[in-house]
């Protein structure tokens, strides 16, 4: 008997922390709206200030890029929400049921093996493993591509950002040899 129970605290324990890893990429979904913001704050102000400057090779340059950190940042926002909500379609995430629903099966599994004589053990802790390895290997598959959806988005996040940076200094050169 203590081999189930042993059974059943591993197998508990690797769908706790599927649970846990499913907080963690849901807090971990916040960093990257907060800089997406930003970038796209920043990229309007790069798109609009590019007018202003009289050198059209570094214009332009600086428009190109702009415009590749605008499809890096649609790119990061497409797996951004992919990640959190999947297109709207939601994850599907299983649980144990309802304390009572699982303490009025176990009863009725107790009065179908009293009243059967069958060789066939059934048992609640073999019930148990089984719905927590069901459940924990459903949640992992879900976490893993939430997980990697959101690595994606920080992966073109970053991209964002290198570009981005690449027109600041590009429209920062253009502005000190315009005005100096």
């Amino acid at each position: 008997m203590t081999s189930v129970i042993k059974d059943i605290e591993f197998y508990k324990a690797l769908y706790q922390r599927e649970k846990v890893r499913r907080i963690e990429i849901d807090n971990g979904l916040n960093v990257p709206i907060i800089i997406l913001s930003g970038l796209v704050g920043l990229l309007y102000f790069v798109l609009s200030n590019f007018e202003l400057v009289a050198d059209q090779t570094w214009s332009r340059l600086g428009q190109v890029t702009a415009v590749l950190s605008m499809v890096s940042i649609v790119v990061a926002l497409f797996f951004l929400i992919k990640a959190f909500n999947n297109w709207f379609f939601g994850f599907q995430y299983l649980a144990l049921p309802h304390a009572q629903e699982l303490r009025d099966y176990q009863k009725e599994l107790t009065k179908y093996q009293e009243l059967e004589d069958s060789d066939t053990e059934i048992t609640f802790e073999n019930y148990l493993i089984e719905k927590y390895v069901e459940y924990a290997d459903n949640n992992s598959r879900t976490n893993d591509n939430r997980g990697e959806n959101l690595y994606y988005s920080r992966v073109f996040i970053i991209i964002s950002i290198i570009l981005l940076l690449i027109d600041v200094i590009i429209y920062t050169k253009l502005i000190f040899f315009q005005h100096g």
